[in-house]
């Protein structure tokens, strides 16, 4: 088996001390000769040096991750977050775990407990949060936990923890989407709902009876179905809506996931979006303008979100104040996929 090359053996390559090597790799301040650095990194690069990661933890007191919880990174939103938190991360020196919950509380306290092993130096919730008192309260303590070993922790969502939160305001975001329609001429509108009991899902269906409540329109509990943020979940929530025989002119869908197999329902059901169905989404995913016919839909940039969540942690660690609470703008982006109700 080959032997692991320790910096002692770049020190004796370059003919340098240990410590003038540490120096060097470390990009110490410390006044060394241009021709002696030259010749240390290059011992290193013949060598094949790579330095060891857990060592410089150790001693830089940080470990140079930064953790990111999803739901689900099968789904395109999440996997967005994902790759804009990565990027961000990188870009300042950091690299990024990612770890899935699956929308399962349980999980997501394993994978919070399981971080305390290595002590990331942040911490990034993406999406929702299950709205359980006795589950909250194991998340606080689980957050605390990772807080008093140096981690810093931000949610991409209203999180009932306490911490920091980078998000947009899910309840205006979905009367938008809703005013829309409403301001089309339709009444009739039904709304699918993500999973139930999570913050973005209340938020979601808060805005939506908002803005029937401001146009007083009744809310109508028939109209409302559960989508579970999947694409086979807004099919089958669309399919649930058709059996129930309710009369329905628009459906705003909590997710463009959802909304796209809410699209897939009606077209196999024959009736057309929008001539007799106009169909709101919202995050604007990439997917959502190439769908036939486009998805009109709540953008709001994602990237942004990631990259203030990341600069936040990084100020944190630095020992700077962060806002508790950062609200992003969003816009409606209108396209093919609704049009006024026909009169």
């Amino acid at each position: 088996m080959t032997r692991r090359v320790s910096i002692v053996d770049v020190a004796r390559e370059a003919r340098v001390s240990v410590a003038t090597v540490s120096r060097i790799l470390s990009n110490s301040d410390y006044p060394v000769s241009p021709e002696t650095r030259a010749r240390v990194l290059e011992a290193a690069r013949r060598l094949d040096y790579v330095p060891d990661a857990f060592a410089r933890a150790l001693v830089r007191r940080r470990t140079g991750i930064i953790a990111l919880t999803v739901h689900d990174i099968a789904d395109p939103y999440f996997a967005e977050i994902a790759r804009a938190v990565e990027d961000a991360s990188q870009a300042s020196g950091y690299r990024a775990l990612i770890c899935s919950t699956d929308r399962d509380p349980d999980k997501e306290l394993q994978v919070v407990r399981s971080f305390r092993a290595f002590r990331p130096d942040g911490l990034i919730f993406a999406g929702g949060c299950v709205e359980d008192a006795a589950h909250v309260e194991k998340l606080r303590r689980g957050v605390g936990s990772l807080a008093v070993r140096g981690t810093r922790v931000v949610a991409l969502s209203r999180h009932p923890t306490g911490v920091p939160m980078v998000r947009v305001d899910n309840v205006a975001v979905a009367r938008a989407a809703t005013e829309h329609v409403i301001s089309l001429g339709h009444r009739r509108i039904a709304f699918i709902c993500g999973q139930p009991n999570f913050t973005t899902s209340t938020d979601r269906l808060e805005g939506y009876r908002q803005a029937l409540a401001a146009y007083g329109l009744p809310f109508d509990p028939d109209l409302i179905v559960i989508g579970w943020y999947t694409w086979e979940g807004g099919y089958r929530a669309t399919r649930e809506l058709l059996a129930r025989g309710v009369d329905f002119s628009a459906v705003v869908a909590s997710t463009d996931i959802m909304a796209i197999g809410a699209l897939v329902a009606l077209r196999e059901a024959g009736i057309h979006v929008p001539d007799r169905v106009s169909l709101v989404g919202i995050n604007d995913l990439p997917v959502a303008s190439v769908v036939d016919p486009p998805l009109t839909t709540v953008s709001f940039r994602v990237r942004d979100l990631a990259a203030v969540a990341v600069r936040l942690i990084l100020d944190a660690l630095d020992g700077r104040e962060i806002p508790q609470d950062t609200v992003l703008d969003f816009d409606l982006k209108v396209r093919r996929s609704t049009r006024p109700f026909p009169v």
